[in-house]
């Protein structure tokens, strides 16, 4: 008896992971048709005033896909207070673009969440209006390509996270005018190469993040050329660590006092020798 009500809890707690599972999945990464009651729609974002006095405001539930990408968003606070906004990637919203639509109404934000939210495309005047930006995260989305001049206003950005999407390249010019940025994620996209050469130099980036993509070559010279305070790089997953001696590159790095997660690509290749 007491057998038969265990193995019947483990079935129903099993069903019970799938079933939630199925529908969180539906909820971050689903495709619904948005129903709209005016166009452009308004979407309103509810403010959080924290601790600090900073405010957030966040939206839920926006549905914007490739036919309709405009919509107008509006606030419970006065727009121009609010320096944090998060536009509900994993609160339901959906979008396939991202327009203006956010800085016009918002310029003064510093702090930008637009993750996971499905995004395949940007406008490349997306950010123009907000030149405060400091903070900007675009990760976890479907995007393929960056406008080149997509980030031209925004000179005082410091943390930029592209992490988990579908990049195969990227215009190096996007980082010209970048030059207070101190951590950049690129990771789990699909780069083949960074271009260095073409690479502004970018004189406070302390943290790069390029683990799990395809880079054929590591240009290392030049990372240290371009990226003069870097003190924290992350490499595994790609392409080049297969052919690389990584003892060399690890010692390569620490005599430069730039902390890596070589260690952990050492410690997968033993492993996966140990099973050959």
């Amino acid at each position: 008896m007491c057998k038969y009500v265990l193995v019947t809890t483990v079935i129903f707690l099993i069903c019970s992971i799938i079933v939630g599972g199925y529908f969180l999945w539906i909820s971050v990464f689903g495709k619904r048709e948005c129903h709209r009651d005016s166009d452009p729609p308004i979407y309103k974002c509810s403010t959080t005033v924290h601790i600090f006095g900073w405010k957030e405001c966040s939206f839920k539930n926006i549905c914007l896909d490739a036919r309709h990408t405009n919509f107008v968003p509006e606030s419970d606070f006065v727009p121009e207070n609010n320096t944090s906004l998060d536009l509900g990637g994993g609160s339901g919203s959906k979008m396939h673009t991202l327009t203006s639509d956010i800085c016009n109404k918002f310029p003064v934000v510093t702090i930008y969440r637009a993750s996971m939210l499905g995004l395949t495309m940007i406008h490349g005047n997306a950010f123009k209006n907000c030149k405060n930006l400091e903070k900007l995260n675009l990760g976890y989305n479907s995007l393929t390509h960056l406008p080149r001049n997509v980030f031209e206003s925004n000179t005082e950005m410091k943390y930029l996270y592209l992490y988990f999407n579908r990049l195969r390249e990227i215009d190096p010019g996007i980082f010209k005018t970048l030059q207070k940025l101190e951590k950049l994620h690129l990771e789990g996209n699909s780069l083949i190469s960074l271009n260095l050469r073409q690479f502004p130099l970018m004189p406070y980036l302390r943290s790069l993040f390029l683990h799990q993509n395809q880079l054929r070559v590591l240009e290392v010279k030049r990372i240290a050329k371009k990226f003069p305070r870097l003190g924290y790089l992350s490499l595994c997953d790609n392409a080049f660590i297969i052919g690389t001696d990584l003892h060399t590159l690890l010692e390569y790095f620490n005599e430069r006092h730039v902390d890596t997660d070589l260690r952990y690509c050492l410690s997968e290749k033993v492993e996966s020798d140990i099973f050959k």
